[in-house]
């Protein structure tokens, strides 16, 4: 008998399912045949989103999440920041983040071209008996490392991870 292969698999949220919160909030607006979260330039804004975390998931392995986006200006950095809590049942929903990410990403050399930026969620940080994670996502857009100099669009977010086993039985 082999050996069974890893397994990557991963829920991904349109613009339209996650949303702006009441404080610093990011603007939806229509962006082709599409729409997006726009991300002001020089100003923090932020989008909220919740994702459900599957019985699949290998919690010894780091797991990932993108952000999609895209902007008019080319080769600019964007400075984004991604807080996030883990949550078991009967735990507070209004605690902190459990951690901070923050990292400078370029936009790409096409006017409104498609990043995929990756935030490392690490092993360890996903336990077996939780069951969502909260994200908030700003772009710092009044940050000296932030040089892009106009908008940056959220398309969607992506929670990617390894998958333990093949299914679940029935």
């Amino acid at each position: 008998m082999s050996a069974l292969m890893p397994v990557y698999k991963q829920i991904w949220l349109q613009a339209e399912s996650v949303r702006a919160p009441g404080v610093n909030p990011a603007v939806y607006e229509d962006l082709g045949i599409t729409g997006v979260w726009q991300f002001a330039d020089g100003l923090t804004r932020v989008i909220v989103c919740k994702l459900p975390l599957v019985t699949d998931i290998d919690r010894t392995k780091d797991a990932s999440f993108y952000l999609g986006w895209c902007s008019l200006a080319q080769s600019k950095n964007a400075r984004w920041q991604v807080e996030y809590r883990v949550l078991k049942e009967d735990e507070d929903v209004s605690g902190a983040a459990d951690d901070t990410l923050t990292q400078i990403e370029v936009s790409s050399a096409t006017a409104n071209g498609m990043v995929l930026s990756t935030f490392t969620i690490p092993a360890g940080r996903i336990e077996d008996d939780d069951h969502c994670i909260l994200f908030r996502v700003s772009r710092l857009g009044g940050d000296d490392l932030d040089t892009l100099s106009a908008a940056a669009n959220l398309v969607g977010v992506c929670l990617r991870y390894q998958s333990d086993k093949l299914g679940e039985p029935v």
